[in-house]
């Protein structure tokens, strides 16, 4: 029963670690020059925004 303990407690750990670590969305440009280029940022914001609200953190965030 011990054994099994520890064998969760340190799965638990490792999944932690794995939650802690930012995720990491490519960088997009801050001043698109055409319709592809800002809908590929609005889609790389929107996509930080919900993982966010989901409780991540993305890179760049403190």
């Amino acid at each position: 029963m011990a054994l099994e303990l520890l064998a969760v407690r340190d799965e638990i750990a490792a999944l932690a670690k794995q939650l802690s670590i930012p995720v990491r969305l490519p960088v997009c440009s801050a001043s698109p020059v055409c319709e592809i280029e800002a809908g590929y940022a609005n889609g790389v914001n929107d996509s930080k925004e919900a993982i966010r609200r989901a409780g991540y953190l993305t890179e760049g965030d403190d």
